[in-house]
């Protein structure tokens, strides 16, 4: 039982949908060329469209129809497109769009008079690059407004019109304009890296410029005043034209003051070294000493034992 009432709403509910959806009625004035059910779209842009249209219409006999549908049901969203473009009238130029909110699709049909020019094709293209991202992010404003602009700049360059410019009034709630400091967050993130090599330069000049400041205010005996950044931008600072005095040479060595390495004049053997002689007279009078002759040692002969080296050994592979 409950199966059987649960099919007996279901199938309600989808001839429910479809009769609602093959019973739509074109409205008047905007409400034709903007057919709302969902009460999603801004009156400023149904108003839009309505402008647009009126040129479109003056100048190439086209009209471009939007219908805004919260579901499709069991209706084919092709068929349905079909359907309301006949039974609405629209011109032979024109095209329809109909699209559901709730099952985030839709569809859009031609006249035959461009459907050589605009083919399915083309259709798919307009959808996916000027209406698909913002719909889906619930901007339908901007989605319709700007999906009506590219058509409306097709028509301009397909029959030789001239271009027109989006008119200030395109620009919707849903897409507002950027604000100062997004703008200057903006322009940071894109040059983050000359901003800080910019800084990095900055750093090491006013470092410098601050250390000469230091410098000159040691140098002539004052206490250090505070710095300022800003004090690099002022050529005329005393401290600009500072020249820190070359370091004293040393002076050479006076006289009578031997450098180091030099040789003192103790010691020394041979006749060449000389003794302070005593100015007292020796009171022993000097006599000679009888020399007595050394006896000579004996000169070994050849082939004898028991010699002492002089300390020198040759040899190959000895260790010394």
């Amino acid at each position: 039982m409950k199966k059987t009432l649960s099919a007996v709403i279901a199938v309600t509910m989808l001839l429910t949908l479809t009769l609602t959806a093959s019973a739509l009625e074109p409205g008047e004035g905007a409400d034709f060329y903007v057919y709302d059910e969902t009460g999603l779209l801004s009156e400023a842009t149904k108003n839009d469209i309505y402008d647009l249209n009126g040129r479109l219409e003056d100048q190439y006999g086209a009209q471009l129809v939007i219908v805004f549908l919260n579901y499709f049901g069991a209706t084919d969203p092709d068929e349905l497109a079909v359907s309301l473009f006949n039974d609405w009238g629209v011109s032979g130029k024109g095209m329809l769009m109909v699209v559901s909110v709730k099952e985030q699709t839709g569809s859009m049909t031609v006249g035959d008079e461009i459907t050589r020019r605009f083919t399915v094709s083309d259709i798919d293209t307009y959808f996916e690059k000027y209406f698909a991202d913002d719909f889906y992010d619930g901007k339908y404003d901007s989605a319709v407004i700007n999906m009506a602009t590219q058509l409306a700049r097709w028509y301009d360059g397909e029959f030789g019109g001239s271009t027109a410019e989006v008119p200030p009034a395109y620009t919707t709630p849903n897409d507002p304009a950027p604000g100062f400091f997004a703008t200057v967050l903006s322009f940071i993130m894109r040059n983050i890296f000359v901003i800080l090599l910019v800084c990095a330069v900055i750093f090491i000049v006013i470092r410098a410029d601050r250390r000469r400041y230091r410098g000159y205010y040691s140098g002539i005996g004052m206490p250090i005043p505070r710095y300022y950044p800003w004090f690099i931008f002022l050529p005329r600072q005393p401290y600009h034209r500072y020249r820190p005095p070359a370091p004293p040479r040393p002076s050479p060595p006076r006289n009578g003051n031997r450098g180091a390495g030099s040789f003192g004049g103790f010691g020394g053997f041979g006749p060449s070294s000389s003794r302070p002689s005593s100015s007292r007279p020796s009171s022993r009078p000097s006599s000679p000493r009888p020399s007595s002759p050394r006896p000579s040692a004996p000169r070994p002969r050849g082939g004898g034992m028991g010699g002492r080296s002089g300390g020198s050994v040759g040899g190959f592979g000895r260790h010394r």
